[in-house]
């Protein structure tokens, strides 16, 4: 511990998102992480000591009772506090909290729960998300809700974009939402499960683009694809990615047509105008 005062943190994360949410705390005077849990070879493994060199780092690929370090079954925290992790965490580790074993989850809860909020988000154009911190339980994303905070999702935001203004708002409030369920001055509410939507994995499917979709389904579809495995068509029998330039709604026209250019795409139809650019894929 820093000192009696600070707030010891037991960190769960793997993928960037979680980065942002490591980094705020390990900069924080009155957080005091104590250990990290991350996969071999992730992103965040990679980057822990140069944030944070003094805590241990355990990398796991599993969380199941034999493949537990005596050390981490062991280390306590007054918070244990997960972000972007892909395994369910047991009863045994979370009983380490002396306070609370929170989730870090990019959605408006209970909306989009699961594996795929910020892509479901947009493939289902939504204009809002947000951030949830909620109690971690047996089951994914059904804790009570410590905080939330709302988001914009832009027409022409992508899931690179999104992810980086829901990162930046992760790093600009964890800390003060940790130390405010440590000074009891938050309480947990429970989800209305009448709301719940569900957020699965995107499939390999769902990222083929085919032209007999309308041109708001594929504006969707590469967006919420673009900076992740690109969305991808057959152009001049190749297989081609996709990235977007623009869409332009309601353009009132009443018959579907494609035009195919070097490296762009114009598709017009009753919804609006969508341009994409394409490069030919060399797999």
């Amino acid at each position: 511990m820093k000192n009696s005062s600070t707030i010891s943190v037991l960190f769960y994360g793997c993928y960037p998102m979680s980065l942002s949410a490591y980094s705020a705390l390990a900069k924080a005077p009155e957080i005091d992480i104590i250990g990290l849990v991350t996969r071999k070879n992730g992103p965040l493994s990679a980057d822990a000591d140069l944030i944070s060199p003094k805590h241990p780092v355990f990398e796991l690929n599993s969380l199941k009772r034999k493949d537990l370090p005596p050390q981490l079954v062991n280390l306590e925290a007054n918070l244990l506090v997960c972000c972007a992790y892909p395994l369910k965490i047991p009863e045994l580790l979370r009983s380490k909290a002396q306070l609370a074993a929170i989730n870090i989850h990019p959605s408006l809860l209970p909306r989009l729960r699961g594996a795929d909020p910020l892509r479901r988000a947009i493939l289902e154009g939504h204009q809002e998300t947000g951030i949830s911190v909620i109690n971690l339980t047996d089951n994914y994303d059904e804790g009570d809700v410590w905080w939330q905070k709302s988001a914009p999702i832009y027409p022409e935001d992508n899931l690179l974009s999104l992810h980086g203004r829901l990162s930046q708002e992760i790093s600009n409030n964890i800390t003060s939402v940790i130390s405010n369920i440590a000074q009891n001055k938050l309480a947990p509410v429970s989800q209305n499960e009448e709301k719940v939507t569900y957020a699965s994995s995107i499939t390999e499917q769902e990222r083929v683009v085919t032209f007999s979709r309308t041109t708001q389904e594929l504006d969707r579809i590469v967006r919420a694809n673009h900076g992740w495995r690109p969305a991808h068509t057959i152009i001049n029998d190749r297989k081609a990615n996709l990235f977007h330039i623009s869409y332009q709604a309601n353009t009132q026209s009443q018959t579907a047509r494609v035009k195919v250019r070097d490296s762009e795409i114009d598709y017009i139809d009753q919804y609006g105008w969508l341009r994409l650019g394409y490069s030919y894929c060399t797999e």
